[in-house]
């Protein structure tokens, strides 16, 4: 999931690595992650680019559901947009993109019927909030991933879809492991628009071309990506999706480094 927040964005614009999908089903999942769901259309899933890539020097990889995960999902973000009944694309994306706390989003979002409920319910919310957040861990081959990406001269980058709460969390576990972390809740963007794409590019001072997004979400990450002009991987942990352009892990960089 690319996204954090326990929720995530439509089939074609996922919000991430942490908000919520307009899938019932996918929704809880994506409050926290690297999915939103906004009106971003990607038109070109899986086409390849007309101009062939320029020789790579960065790889932005995803953050939860590719380098780290939640251990204990309880999904604060869901239900407070459900119990507020503000859970959907919008207030998804104003999860994501903005540096709000989860009682700053309450305080922004419900509506004045709603407000004593949502009080109420705010300790627990604020609990299994603090559960998630200690509850994140590194996928156990995420650090040498990194490790060898860097022994091989190449920029890295995390660029995330993630609500407020989880940055601090996310950043402490990569500081001094990448060159540069994307937070959408503080570019004001969310994958796959393309601003979000263009910061980090902007920061590494490097064309489009010149970067391999890597992430676990199809839309938001890789057609995403593509869309942007970058080159791009999906992971798919399930290891279900069988294509040239999908890994199953992060393992899976390598074949496409030497190729």
């Amino acid at each position: 999931m690319a996204s954090y927040c326990g929720l995530k964005p439509n089939s074609q614009t996922r919000i991430p690595n942490t908000i919520m999908s307009t899938n019932r089903e996918n929704s809880e999942r994506e409050l926290v992650s690297d999915s939103v769901p906004t009106a971003t259309v990607i038109t070109n899933i899986g086409k390849p680019s007309v101009k062939a890539p320029g020789a790579l020097k960065a790889i932005a990889l995803d953050a939860f559901g590719t380098l780290c995960y939640i251990g204990k999902k309880k999904n604060p973000y869901a239900r407070l947009l459900r119990a507020s009944g503000m859970l959907g694309a919008s207030a998804v994306r104003t999860a994501m993109s903005r540096p709000l706390g989860l009682q700053e989003l309450a305080d922004a979002l419900t509506p004045e019927a709603k407000k004593i409920e949502i009080a109420g319910l705010m300790p627990s919310l604020q609990s299994d909030l603090s559960v998630e957040i200690g509850s994140i861990a590194v996928f156990p081959e995420a650090l040498d991933a990194l490790s060898e990406l860097r022994d091989r001269g190449l920029k890295l980058v995390v660029v995330s879809n993630l609500a407020q709460p989880y940055g601090a969390a996310v950043r402490q576990l990569f500081s001094g492991l990448v060159d540069y972390i994307a937070f959408s809740f503080e570019l004001n963007a969310v994958k796959p628009e393309p601003e979000i794409f263009a910061a980090v590019c902007r920061a590494l001072a490097l064309e489009a071309d010149e970067v391999m997004m890597i992430g676990d979400s199809r839309s938001s990450d890789y057609a995403g990506a593509r869309a942007f002009g970058m080159q791009a991987l999906h992971l798919d942990r399930s290891g279900k999706t069988q294509s040239a352009e999908v890994i199953s892990d992060l393992r899976g960089i390598r074949p496409h480094l030497e190729g």
